[in-house]
C-alpha cells in the first residue's frame, strides 16, 4: 500500500466548534455561480435499469450500471434496490454489493472531469455491513487511477457497520486521476452507496485568549479557491489589530464555507509576576515585620514553604496574605538566611510556576 501518508481518516468526525453565522458577502454569490467541481458520474448507482440483480458478470453490471465498471476476478456483482429485504439505500433507491474473499468484486467509479493535482478533495461515501453479525468485519480499500482500474491502493475504511456506516477521506491527489477504485477487504458483503465529494471544514481553532492580539497571524487551514474575511482582505491569511470577532469566508469549488474567531486579551496582557523581598525585619516596628510575596494579578494557586539553614521546613502557607512573621514553634527566629520555595499560578494561566531563592532575616 503506497501514499497512505497523504491521507486523513475521519469517522463521524464532530466538529470542535460550530462556526458563526454572517451573512454571505455579494462578491462571494457572484463568484459561486461560475464554479465547476468533480463530481461522480453515477455515485449513488441510481443510473441503471436493474431491480434486485445478483451475481451479474462483469460485463453484463457494466452493461446496465453506466459510469461503473465491475473488476473483481469473482464475476458476481449485485444491484440491489430498496425493495429486495436488504434495507434502504443510503441515497436514492440503489446500492451495489461487494463481496471480499480469495475471489474479490470490485468497481471502479467514473469521474466527469480528472482531479486536480496538489489540490486537497473530501470523498464521502456510505458502507455497511451486508450479512450481519455472522460475517467478518466489512471494510473498504480505496484507489485513485487515471484509466478505468482501482488504481494504487491508498486507502483502508473503517469498519463497517450493520447501518450504514459514513465514511471520509481527505487527501491531496498527485495526479489527474479520473477513477475511484473501490475493492473490499476480508470475507463478506459490503454494501456501498452516495459516493461524492464533500465541502472542506474551515476551522480557525477555537475562541481564544492571548496575551496580546495584535500581529496575530491567522491562516485559513484550507486551500481556496478565493478568500473573504470581514476586514474586507481576500488573502488566505491575516494579521490581527487588535481584540475582536475575525470571520473568513472562502470558495471551494461549489461550497461556501466560513468560520470565526474570538481572539481576546488577558488582563495585564501577560506582565504579571509574583514579586518576593529578599529580607525582612520582624521588630514590630510596621516596616517588612513578615516575608511575604505579593501580585497585582489574582492567583489560582499560591504555596510558600520556609527552611532553616538545616533543611527543616519552618513555615507554610497557602494563603498569599499570610506571611512568615519569622516565628519558629512560637518562638523567634534567629538571625540569618532562610531557603524558600514558591508555587503559583495565575488565574488566566494554564501552567504552574516555581520560584526558589533566600530571605534574610534580621534581628
Amino acid at each position: 500500500m503506497v501514499g497512505l501518508d497523504k491521507f486523513r481518516y475521519l469517522a463521524n468526525p464532530m466538529a470542535m466548534k460550530s462556526p458563526q453565522i454572517c451573512c454571505i458577502a455579494l462578491a462571494l454569490s457572484i463568484w459561486a455561480a461560475g464554479l465547476r467541481a468533480q463530481h461522480f458520474r453515477n455515485g449513488s448507482f441510481e443510473l441503471n435499469d436493474l431491480e434486485c440483480a445478483y451475481n451479474l458478470a462483469n460485463a453484463s453490471f457494466d452493461a446496465h450500471v453506466l459510469y461503473v465498471t465491475a473488476l473483481g476476478t469473482k464475476s458476481e456483482m449485485d444491484v440491489i434496490t430498496d425493495t429486495c429485504g436488504y434495507g434502504p439505500a443510503f441515497d436514492g433507491r440503489d446500492f451495489v454489493a461487494l463481496y471480499g474473499g480469495f475471489y474479490s468484486d470490485a468497481i471502479a467509479l467514473e469521474l466527469d472531469e480528472a482531479l486536480e493535482p496538489g489540490r486537497e478533495y473530501v470523498l464521502h461515501f456510505a458502507s455497511k455491513n451486508g450479512l450481519g453479525t455472522g460475517q467478518e468485519v466489512g471494510k473498504l480499500r480505496v484507489g485513485f487511477s487515471e484509466g478505468n482500474g482501482l488504481g494504487n491502493l491508498w486507502y483502508e475504511s473503517a469498519p463497517s457497520g450493520l447501518d450504514w456506516t459514513l465514511q471520509k477521506l481527505v487527501f491531496t491527489a498527485d495526479a489527474p486521476y479520473r477513477y475511484v477504485g473501490i475493492s473490499p477487504e476480508g470475507d463478506g458483503w459490503v454494501f456501498v452507496d452516495d459516493f461524492h465529494f464533500g465541502c472542506p471544514e474551515l476551522d480557525l481553532g477555537n475562541d481564544t485568549t492571548i496575551c496580546k492580539v495584535a500581529g496575530t497571524i491567522l491562516t485559513s487551514n484550507a486551500a481556496l479557491d478565493s478568500y473573504l474575511w470581514n476586514s474586507g482582505a481576500t488573502s488566505p491569511s491575516i494579521v490581527a489589530d487588535g481584540p475582536g470577532l475575525y470571520t473568513l469566508e472562502g470558495l471551494y469549488d461549489d461550497c461556501i464555507v466560513k468560520d470565526s474567531i474570538l481572539l481576546s486579551e488577558f488582563e495585564h496582557q501577560c506582565t504579571c509576576a509574583v514579586y518576593v523581598p529578599n529580607v525582612f525585619s520582624p521588630n514590630g516596628d510596621g516596616i517588612n515585620d513578615d516575608f511575604r510575596p505579593f501580585s497585582p494579578c489574582t492567583l489560582a494557586l499560591f504555596e510558600l514553604l520556609v527552611f532553616d539553614r538545616w533543611g527543616q521546613l519552618v513555615f507554610r502557607t497557602n494563603d498569599i496574605n499570610s506571611g512568615w512573621d519569622g516565628q519558629i514553634g512560637h518562638k523567634a527566629a534567629s538571625h540569618g538566611v532562610y531557603a524558600y520555595m514558591l508555587r503559583y499560578r495565575f488565574s488566566y494561566a494554564s501552567d504552574t510556576a516555581l520560584t526558589k531563592g533566600a530571605v534574610l532575616l534580621i534581628r
